[in-house]
């Protein structure tokens, strides 16, 4: 079966927002580590976190569009 260009577009955004999501995940462990010890590290890579959220949403913005 052959795919359109759309479709294959809209699966590597997919793809780009699953590896985002699986980004959070290891931001998070880290930060949990950090968080007793470095307060400042674990807040820094929550806010890196909130940034990749952002990205994630206007990927999904633009997949929406077409």
């Amino acid at each position: 079966m052959s795919y359109s260009v759309r479709d294959r577009a809209q699966r590597k955004l997919q793809q780009a927002v699953d590896a985002q999501e699986k980004s959070l995940v290891y931001l998070a462990e880290v930060a949990i580590e950090y968080k007793l010890h470095t307060p400042q590290v674990a807040e820094d890579l929550e806010n890196v976190g909130g940034l990749i959220q952002q990205v994630e949403k206007l990927i999904m913005d633009v997949r929406s569009s077409f």
